[in-house]
């Protein structure tokens, strides 16, 4: 039996107890697990610089290096991301739709877990915090599986976790990482269908690519996305310069940074030179209209 297959039984297992844990179960173990990321914050940096280490070695790019990279505050957010969790409302029984049939008999649509999720992402660790949190709320268990570029960050990361999730009596089985990085592993993740319930790729346009064609687990696809920034006629340009600002410049390796900005012609003028000053360090593309503004 492969080591995988072992990781997905105990999943499937562990989602029977999970998908019928109270919210407060629940909320008390994302409690836990924000606890435990904090007492870990010495381990888990020591194990992220072997990995910014080992990338620069490897020749990555800074933008990328930003992205594995982590501190204290990062850290700090990872547990707060958690905790911010469990302010949400709990999302499992919740009905959403309600009708009666003409023969007086009453159909609901309700929320329910799905069991199992597998998620296979690049090389940022906050993501194991982030999706073990949200499957935990949501009542499925999860096979975690990061690039190995994060492979000694996601391992402290989700070593912090299991922790947490041990203290809350919840089944320390619901959130595990697959620590073989290997492509054949990846490909069996993608075709684990008797345990994996549904795949979700998070990352670049070619993981995506990569798992809708390889998997036989139905998979979420997300598509990679173009971020935007619309300045209309009627914007407020100060608070349009420092949104771009932030979404941009504050930290440009993050998929939610800002990729376009398209500005009405009637505010260009005035808005472009402004924008061009604030981006200095910015390469700015534009087409003619916007050459013709700035240089």
């Amino acid at each position: 039996m492969s080591s995988l297959i072992s990781m997905g039984q105990k999943a499937k297992e562990a989602s029977y107890e999970l998908g019928v844990a109270s919210p407060g179960q629940k909320n008390e173990a994302l409690t836990f697990m924000a606890e435990e990321l904090i007492k870990a914050k010495e381990e888990i940096i020591k194990a992220n610089e072997i990995d910014r280490q080992n990338a620069i070695k490897k020749g990555i790019t800074d933008a990328l290096l930003d992205r594995l990279s982590l501190d204290d505050s990062r850290i700090e957010a990872m547990a707060q991301g958690l905790l911010d969790i469990v302010k949400l409302q709990d999302p499992v029984g919740e009905v959403t739709n309600m009708w009666q049939m003409p023969n007086g008999l009453q159909i609901g649509q309700k929320r329910v877990s799905i069991g199992v999720l597998g998620i296979i992402y690049e090389s940022r660790p906050n993501v194991t915090s982030d999706a073990a949190g949200l499957c935990l709320k949501s009542g499925n268990a999860v096979i975690l599986r990061g690039a190995s570029d994060a492979i000694n960050s996601n391992k402290a990361v989700a070593k912090a976790l299991v922790a947490g999730i041990k203290r809350s009596g919840l089944p320390q089985d619901c959130v595990q990482l697959l620590e073989d990085t290997s492509r054949e592993t990846a490909r069996e993740m993608m075709r684990l269908n008797d345990y994996i319930d549904v795949l979700i790729p998070r990352g670049g346009a070619g993981l995506i690519k990569s798992v809708v064609q390889n998997a036989t687990v139905p998979v979420i696809e997300t598509g990679a996305g173009i971020c935007h920034l619309y300045v209309d006629q009627e914007a407020n340009l100060d608070m349009a310069l420092e949104i771009a600002k932030n979404a941009k410049i504050q930290r440009p390796s993050v998929c939610n940074a800002i990729e376009t900005i398209l500005v009405h012609q009637k505010v260009a003028q005035e808005f472009l030179p402004k924008l061009q000053e604030t981006f200095k360090n910015v390469q700015i593309y534009g087409d003619k209209k916007t050459r013709r503004i700035i240089d």
